[in-house]
């Protein structure tokens, strides 16, 4: 399954627009495979938090995981 990481809740990717403009160019996000959700929320548990991206040049504090259709 394919599920999306962000740094933001989906409320306040709503309130940063009205603050810095469109939220999607601020707001961090990384995809990865996991099998289920729990094995992707033990996936970020084990890392204190954290996700980086596939060449780990980026990390972020998850906030949000949502599965990608």
């Amino acid at each position: 399954m394919k599920f999306e990481f962000k740094c933001l809740l989906p409320f306040e990717e709503q309130a940063i627009p009205n603050f810095m403009g469109e939220a999607s160019m601020y707001t961090p996000s990384v995809v990865k495979y996991f099998e289920s959700i729990e094995v992707a929320v033990q996936h970020v548990a084990d890392h204190n938090g954290f996700i980086t991206d596939d060449d780990s040049s980026f990390a972020f504090k998850v906030k949000s995981i949502r599965l990608l259709k």
